[in-house]
């Protein structure tokens, strides 16, 4: 069947999504300070779900830029990613600094909600700005 390789990736892709919403969400609403099981396995979930899509993201963005863009598109998007990873830690714990780690992960799910809304809004083929 053609297209039963397509559904199957497809439907990896949402269990592994939801598996790190799941984990995120538990992990925002937890105590303050959570047993060190409960903790370690929330992690481990979170960062096996999450912390391992940059070889789908960079296969996804040369297969959508073709073959003449591939590599200064990759590039464009792997230098914005990295810059997350630099940024995002300490931009999380200034927050939770000034704050509570409740507000870090509230703050973190609001901007991923909107880029979340801003690419189901967005048409096929249009530009997300």
């Amino acid at each position: 069947m053609p297209g039963a390789r397509a559904t199957s990736d497809s439907a990896w892709r949402t269990a592994i999504g939801v598996l790190a919403a799941m984990a995120g969400l538990l992990l925002m609403f937890l105590p303050l300070t959570p047993g060190g099981w409960v903790f370690g396995t929330l992690l481990f979930v979170l960062g096996f779900a999450a912390s391992g899509w940059n070889g789908v993201l960079v296969a996804e963005v040369a297969r959508l830029a073709g073959s003449h863009q591939a590599g200064e598109i990759t590039g464009r998007v792997l230098a914005f990613g990295y810059l997350r990873l630099a940024l995002a830690p300490g931009a999380f714990a200034w927050i939770a600094g000034s704050a509570d780690t409740r507000n870090g992960f509230v703050c973190l799910f609001m901007a991923a909600g909107t880029v979340a809304c801003c690419l189901i809004a967005a048409k096929p083929g249009e530009t997300v700005t």
